[in-house]
Protein backbone atom coordinates (compact mmCIF):
# COMPACT_ATOMS: atom_id res chain seq x y z
CA UNK A 1 0.00 0.00 0.00
CA UNK A 2 1.21 3.59 -0.83
CA UNK A 3 1.58 6.35 1.86
CA UNK A 4 2.93 7.86 4.44
CA UNK A 5 2.76 5.74 7.80
CA UNK A 6 3.55 8.82 10.16
CA UNK A 7 0.18 10.50 8.96
CA UNK A 8 -1.72 7.72 10.78
CA UNK A 9 -3.17 7.72 14.07
CA UNK A 10 -2.53 3.68 14.14
CA UNK A 11 0.09 1.86 11.37
CA UNK A 12 -1.84 1.00 8.45
CA UNK A 13 -3.52 -3.18 8.19
CA UNK A 14 -1.89 -4.49 5.89
CA UNK A 15 -4.62 -5.08 2.97
CA UNK A 16 -3.43 -8.69 2.19
CA UNK A 17 -4.47 -10.04 5.15
CA UNK A 18 -8.51 -8.73 4.57
CA UNK A 19 -9.15 -11.98 2.29
CA UNK A 20 -7.69 -14.28 4.45
CA UNK A 21 -10.04 -12.68 7.56
CA UNK A 22 -13.25 -12.20 4.97
CA UNK A 23 -12.49 -16.28 4.46
CA UNK A 24 -12.05 -17.12 8.11
CA UNK A 25 -15.65 -15.37 8.95
CA UNK A 26 -16.85 -16.95 6.02
CA UNK A 27 -15.96 -20.69 6.92
CA UNK A 28 -17.20 -19.73 10.61
CA UNK A 29 -20.39 -18.68 9.83
CA UNK A 30 -21.02 -21.83 7.36
CA UNK A 31 -23.70 -23.77 9.86
CA UNK A 32 -23.84 -20.77 12.44
CA UNK A 33 -27.29 -20.33 13.84
CA UNK A 34 -28.95 -17.76 16.34
CA UNK A 35 -29.96 -20.00 19.76
CA UNK A 36 -33.10 -17.42 19.98
CA UNK A 37 -35.47 -15.94 17.65
CA UNK A 38 -34.79 -12.40 19.36
CA UNK A 39 -30.73 -13.32 20.00
CA UNK A 40 -28.06 -10.78 20.40
CA UNK A 41 -25.37 -9.18 18.61
CA UNK A 42 -22.94 -9.73 21.35
CA UNK A 43 -24.11 -13.24 22.18
CA UNK A 44 -23.68 -14.22 18.54
CA UNK A 45 -20.04 -12.63 18.40
CA UNK A 46 -19.02 -14.59 21.88
CA UNK A 47 -20.02 -17.19 20.01
CA UNK A 48 -18.41 -16.86 16.93
CA UNK A 49 -14.98 -15.77 18.17
CA UNK A 50 -14.91 -18.99 19.65
CA UNK A 51 -15.14 -20.49 16.22
CA UNK A 52 -12.59 -17.83 14.88
CA UNK A 53 -9.86 -18.81 17.42
CA UNK A 54 -10.23 -22.37 16.57
CA UNK A 55 -9.94 -21.89 12.83
CA UNK A 56 -6.47 -23.89 11.65
CA UNK A 57 -5.96 -21.19 8.65
CA UNK A 58 -7.25 -18.11 11.03
CA UNK A 59 -4.11 -19.02 13.03
CA UNK A 60 -1.58 -19.54 10.61
CA UNK A 61 -2.05 -15.77 9.44
CA UNK A 62 -0.72 -13.20 11.80
CA UNK A 63 -3.75 -12.19 12.96
CA UNK A 64 -5.59 -12.68 16.45
CA UNK A 65 -9.69 -11.47 17.32
CA UNK A 66 -10.98 -10.37 20.18
CA UNK A 67 -14.24 -8.53 20.78
CA UNK A 68 -15.31 -5.93 22.53
CA UNK A 69 -12.82 -4.52 22.63
CA UNK A 70 -12.85 -0.99 24.05
CA UNK A 71 -11.66 1.90 21.46
CA UNK A 72 -11.03 5.27 23.34
CA UNK A 73 -11.16 8.54 21.51
CA UNK A 74 -8.23 10.53 21.71
CA UNK A 75 -10.34 14.33 20.25
CA UNK A 76 -13.26 13.52 21.65
CA UNK A 77 -12.62 11.66 24.52
CA UNK A 78 -15.48 9.12 23.93
CA UNK A 79 -15.26 5.07 24.47
CA UNK A 80 -16.78 2.93 21.93
CA UNK A 81 -16.28 -0.98 21.77
CA UNK A 82 -15.56 -3.05 18.68
CA UNK A 83 -17.61 -5.20 18.26
CA UNK A 84 -15.15 -7.57 16.69
CA UNK A 85 -11.27 -6.85 15.71
CA UNK A 86 -8.78 -8.65 14.31
CA UNK A 87 -5.07 -7.28 15.65
CA UNK A 88 -1.95 -7.46 13.62
CA UNK A 89 0.44 -9.57 15.56
CA UNK A 90 3.41 -7.32 15.50
CA UNK A 91 5.63 -5.96 17.96
CA UNK A 92 7.11 -3.81 16.13
CA UNK A 93 4.38 -1.59 15.89
CA UNK A 94 2.88 0.50 18.17
CA UNK A 95 -0.17 0.99 18.48
CA UNK A 96 -0.63 -2.64 16.71
CA UNK A 97 -2.83 -1.89 13.52
CA UNK A 98 -6.32 -3.70 13.74
CA UNK A 99 -9.49 -4.57 10.81
CA UNK A 100 -12.60 -3.71 12.67
CA UNK A 101 -16.08 -5.21 12.55
CA UNK A 102 -19.51 -3.88 13.70
CA UNK A 103 -21.94 -6.26 14.01
CA UNK A 104 -25.86 -5.62 13.53
CA UNK A 105 -28.66 -8.02 13.33
CA UNK A 106 -31.29 -7.87 10.08
CA UNK A 107 -34.82 -9.08 9.12
CA UNK A 108 -35.75 -9.91 12.87
CA UNK A 109 -39.18 -10.34 14.19
CA UNK A 110 -40.34 -9.09 17.46
CA UNK A 111 -43.26 -9.24 19.14
CA UNK A 112 -44.39 -6.21 17.68
CA UNK A 113 -44.04 -7.97 13.68
CA UNK A 114 -40.87 -8.30 11.63
CA UNK A 115 -38.39 -5.77 10.80
CA UNK A 116 -35.46 -5.39 8.39
CA UNK A 117 -33.58 -2.86 10.88
CA UNK A 118 -31.59 -2.35 7.40
CA UNK A 119 -31.97 1.57 8.58
CA UNK A 120 -29.86 0.96 11.87
CA UNK A 121 -27.41 -1.23 9.89
CA UNK A 122 -26.62 1.57 7.21
CA UNK A 123 -27.46 5.24 9.06
CA UNK A 124 -27.79 4.15 12.48
CA UNK A 125 -24.93 5.76 15.16
CA UNK A 126 -23.72 2.31 15.92
CA UNK A 127 -24.18 1.16 12.66
CA UNK A 128 -22.12 2.12 9.53
CA UNK A 129 -21.69 5.62 10.92
CA UNK A 130 -18.95 4.14 13.69
CA UNK A 131 -16.76 4.09 10.49
CA UNK A 132 -17.91 7.23 8.85
CA UNK A 133 -18.26 10.06 11.91
CA UNK A 134 -14.37 8.66 12.15
CA UNK A 135 -14.91 6.40 15.82
CA UNK A 136 -13.62 3.61 14.57
CA UNK A 137 -11.72 4.43 10.75
CA UNK A 138 -9.39 7.12 12.06
CA UNK A 139 -6.06 6.04 10.73
CA UNK A 140 -7.37 2.98 9.25
CA UNK A 141 -8.59 2.90 5.74
CA UNK A 142 -10.39 -0.70 5.93
CA UNK A 143 -13.28 -2.18 7.96
CA UNK A 144 -16.01 -4.31 7.81
CA UNK A 145 -19.89 -5.07 8.26
CA UNK A 146 -21.32 -8.06 9.55
CA UNK A 147 -24.94 -8.47 9.05
CA UNK A 148 -26.47 -11.28 10.79
CA UNK A 149 -29.46 -12.06 8.89
CA UNK A 150 -32.66 -13.64 10.96
CA UNK A 151 -34.97 -14.94 8.72
CA UNK A 152 -32.26 -16.25 6.10
CA UNK A 153 -33.35 -13.78 2.98
CA UNK A 154 -29.59 -12.47 2.30
CA UNK A 155 -30.53 -11.38 -0.98
CA UNK A 156 -33.40 -9.05 0.28
CA UNK A 157 -31.47 -7.99 2.96
CA UNK A 158 -28.77 -6.76 0.30
CA UNK A 159 -31.29 -4.96 -1.56
CA UNK A 160 -32.84 -3.11 1.35
CA UNK A 161 -29.55 -1.83 2.50
CA UNK A 162 -28.64 -0.62 -0.95
CA UNK A 163 -31.88 1.40 -0.77
CA UNK A 164 -30.83 2.86 2.58
CA UNK A 165 -27.56 3.66 1.19
CA UNK A 166 -29.31 5.46 -1.97
CA UNK A 167 -31.43 7.41 0.50
CA UNK A 168 -28.29 8.07 2.73
CA UNK A 169 -25.47 8.55 0.47
CA UNK A 170 -24.40 12.51 1.54
CA UNK A 171 -24.43 11.46 4.97
CA UNK A 172 -22.31 8.04 3.94
CA UNK A 173 -19.79 10.11 1.91
CA UNK A 174 -20.53 7.40 -0.04
CA UNK A 175 -18.74 7.27 -3.61
CA UNK A 176 -20.21 5.57 -6.46
CA UNK A 177 -22.10 3.28 -7.29
CA UNK A 178 -23.95 4.64 -4.12
CA UNK A 179 -25.47 0.74 -3.41
CA UNK A 180 -23.82 -2.73 -1.93
CA UNK A 181 -21.55 -4.00 -5.06
CA UNK A 182 -19.99 -7.83 -5.13
CA UNK A 183 -16.34 -7.73 -3.64
CA UNK A 184 -13.48 -8.90 -6.09
CA UNK A 185 -11.82 -10.38 -2.85
CA UNK A 186 -14.81 -12.69 -2.35
CA UNK A 187 -17.04 -15.02 -4.41
CA UNK A 188 -20.25 -13.61 -5.29
CA UNK A 189 -23.21 -13.07 -3.17
CA UNK A 190 -20.80 -13.46 -0.34
CA UNK A 191 -19.12 -10.23 0.70
CA UNK A 192 -20.23 -7.04 -0.43
CA UNK A 193 -17.97 -3.75 -0.62
CA UNK A 194 -19.09 0.21 -0.60
CA UNK A 195 -16.53 3.11 -0.66
CA UNK A 196 -16.79 6.24 1.42
CA UNK A 197 -14.85 9.49 1.23
CA UNK A 198 -13.62 10.43 4.97
CA UNK A 199 -11.08 13.29 5.42
CA UNK A 200 -9.97 13.13 2.32
CA UNK A 201 -8.87 9.31 1.70
CA UNK A 202 -11.03 6.60 0.59
CA UNK A 203 -12.25 4.22 3.15
CA UNK A 204 -13.51 0.80 2.12
CA UNK A 205 -16.29 -1.38 4.04
CA UNK A 206 -16.11 -4.94 3.41
CA UNK A 207 -20.05 -6.13 4.10
CA UNK A 208 -20.83 -9.99 4.98
CA UNK A 209 -24.87 -11.01 5.25
CA UNK A 210 -24.97 -14.40 7.38
CA UNK A 211 -27.45 -16.17 6.93
CA UNK A 212 -28.58 -16.95 10.96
Amino acid sequence: MIGDASEWVVPLFPEEEIPHILSALLRCLNGFYKLDPLDKETSLTKRLLKRLKADQKLRDRPVWPDREAIHDDDVSGNEGRLDLRFMLLDAKQKPPPYFAIEAKRLHVTFKSGWESLASKYVSHHQGMMCFIDGRYSKGLRFGGMLGYVFDGDVTKAASLISNQLLTNREKLRLKLPHVLEPSRESTPDTVWQTSHQIDGRTFKLFHILAAV
